[in-house]
């Protein structure tokens, strides 16, 4: 009996030890494969990533003088905080109540000395805004420095995060 039991004993230990090697020699390739890819991908798209966060500040810069809901919609995180140059908070809502107010109008907006580092699936734009418009019944007229924060999620470049203050 005890001979048996010592059989059936190795038996088994082989058997977990061949499913062992199985799984590992699956995992192990499959992990170091995933892991060079990632840094592939982090390296090839630091460029690209630059290019598409540059585009998408200049878009931003266009839809803000006439239709910013479109932008706001499609490249605003939902959960987006921005620091203004006139010392409030704004957020993705906040931002598209704006673009729905008609009295609000941009007469001339200009983006300069752009700048973008790509961390990643992060970026940051920071640049010198000028403009000129109407905000809530208000005349403004000011260039700001700003800085934004952009970040891929899934396949599309988000801002999540933006701060602005008055150049001097």
């Amino acid at each position: 009996m005890i001979a048996c039991v010592t059989a059936h004993s190795k038996k088994g230990d082989l058997l977990i030890q061949m499913r062992a090697r199985t799984v590992f020699s699956t995992l192990i390739p499959a992990f170091v494969a995933c892991t060079l890819a990632l840094r592939g991908q982090s390296k090839m798209s630091g460029s690209d990533a630059v290019a598409a966060i540059t585009d998408l500040e200049n878009e931003q810069v266009k839809a803000d003088k006439s239709n910013a809901r479109e932008f706001i919609e499609k490249n605003v995180a939902n959960n987006f905080v921005g620091g203004t140059s006139f010392g409030y908070w704004e957020t993705k809502a906040s931002m598209l109540k704006d673009a729905g107010n008609p009295g609000n109008k941009v007469n001339s907006m200009s983006i300069s000395d752009l700048k973008v580092n790509a961390y990643g699936n992060a970026g940051i734009a920071r640049y010198t805004l000028a403009y000129d418009d109407m905000y809530n019944g208000q005349h403004r007229s000011r260039s700001v420095l700003c800085t934004d924060t952009w970040v891929k999620q899934a396949a599309a470049w988000q801002e999540v995060a933006s701060h602005c203050s008055e150049k001097k």
